[in-house]
């Protein structure tokens, strides 16, 4: 009997994880990032240097992180679980604008493979 190669994934508010099937049917923690089996859960679009109609530049956990820390100008999203599952206008502040930013896909459908 073949199985279906699957993953889990911990999408935490303030770090995420990702594990497969490991030995003896074990859940085991995989890197997300060089020797890092957790990742901050943030995302930064960078937008240095780019004309307005250019897509930002997206970067993921700690380099998020680091590009926020050191200035770089964008924006940085933290805490996105909790907009999860709902609509803009019902979990946007009323001061809030829509942002031109497209979404995107993180891993692979067959991620765990």
């Amino acid at each position: 009997m073949t199985s279906t190669p699957f993953c889990a994934i911990d999408f935490g508010t303030s770090n995420s994880a990702i594990a497969v099937p490991g030995p003896g049917g074990r859940m085991a923690l995989v890197d997300v990032e060089a020797g890092q089996r957790t990742m901050p859960t943030a995302v930064f679009y960078a937008v240095e240097g780019l004309a307005a109609h250019q897509e930002p530049l997206r970067l993921y956990g700690r380099a998020a992180l680091a590009a926020y820390v050191q200035g770089q100008e964008g924006r940085l999203m933290r805490s996105m679980k909790s907009i999860l599952g709902s609509t803009w206008p019902s979990s946007a502040p009323k001061s809030a604008r829509a942002t031109p930013y497209a979404t995107w896909t993180w891993w692979p459908a067959t991620c765990g493979t």
